[in-house]
């Protein structure tokens, strides 16, 4: 009887025992999946500027000192690039919206003068915004100031036959050109020389069709692109005869010649083209057309 109740006793103190240590290594395990993921948000939500570092951040989790980003923390090393890929689905989801900027915007670096950027310089950035139409262009951060403009006819070589880039997408791109009249850097994404004639404002552009009215339609004149937006491209017609200011016109991608729009050459601001007029609308503008 005493032996029977003395292993009742030892199976119970057992029992116990073993109940101590399941519970012991399930608060273990909650304890590192919690650490992470909580320390992950804590990353998160200071990179992203919403809430600052916690002093005692370090202590609290208790991070080893070699776990990635805690230099970045302290300030002795770069922060690291892909820490949101460990993020879950809802953290990456929300890390990634169309105004997620680069790691430089998370680290909130101090904006650089759009000035100190030099022509030729490679430059990585999201596009923030798109206006698609007679502008046809992407605003794009790179960290600076103000947005880096990129231009439709800027995203490729030849003549973009869809939108290449659109908001939230990262690229990588060129300078092309600052301007200090109006204060905005120009990004191209294009290959080979960065020449670009001087832009022609709407101000400076002659819209008056008349030097053309009585040049024959079978007629091919000298054009130069002005520049290229989603429907077409706006040009310079210098009329053969008479007057040679140049007369502003729209020739739409409908009226390309074969091989126009691969042709980096000639699909391009400054390229050079033949034209004929084509026709003028009720509102006195001119459109031509590269076909016969």
């Amino acid at each position: 009887m005493r032996a029977c109740h003395g292993f009742c006793v030892l199976a119970a103190l057992l029992a116990v025992d073993l109940g101590f240590v399941e519970w012991q290594v399930k608060t273990q395990i909650v304890r590192q999946r919690w650490r992470p993921r909580h320390r992950r948000g804590v990353l998160r939500k200071a990179a992203q500027g919403n809430e600052p570092f916690p002093v005692d951040f370090l202590d609290e989790l208790e991070i080893d000192a070699e776990d990635e980003g805690v230099g970045a923390i302290e300030g002795d090393d770069p922060f690291p690039t892909d820490f949101l890929d460990d993020l879950g689905p809802e953290e990456v989801a929300e890390s990634s919206s169309e105004d997620a900027l680069f790691p430089q915007s998370l680290l909130e670096l101090p904006p650089q003068p759009l000035s100190s950027f030099q022509v030729g310089q490679i430059v990585h950035g999201r596009v923030k915004r798109m206006i698609v139409g007679a502008a046809s262009l992407a605003y794009v951060d790179i960290g600076a100031a103000k947005d880096a403009v990129l231009e439709f006819g800027e995203m490729t070589d030849g003549f973009p036959r869809k939108v290449p880039v659109h908001t939230g997408k990262k690229v990588e791109a060129r300078v092309l050109e600052y301007s200090a009249e109006i204060d905005r850097l120009y990004l191209t994404r294009r290959t080979g020389d960065l020449k670009r004639p001087p832009r022609i404002w709407k101000e400076d552009q002659s819209r008056n069709p008349e030097p053309l009215r009585r040049v024959a339609q079978q007629e091919f004149l000298d054009a130069e692109v002005i520049n290229l937006i989603t429907f077409g491209a706006f040009v310079n017609v210098y009329p053969s005869w008479g007057d040679k200011t140049p007369v502003f016109a729209l020739l739409h991608k409908t009226q390309f010649a074969p091989g126009f729009a691969e042709n980096p050459e000639q699909a391009i601001r400054g390229g050079r083209i033949k034209v004929r007029k084509l026709a003028i609308n009720a509102n006195g503008e001119l459109q031509v057309t590269m076909k016969q």
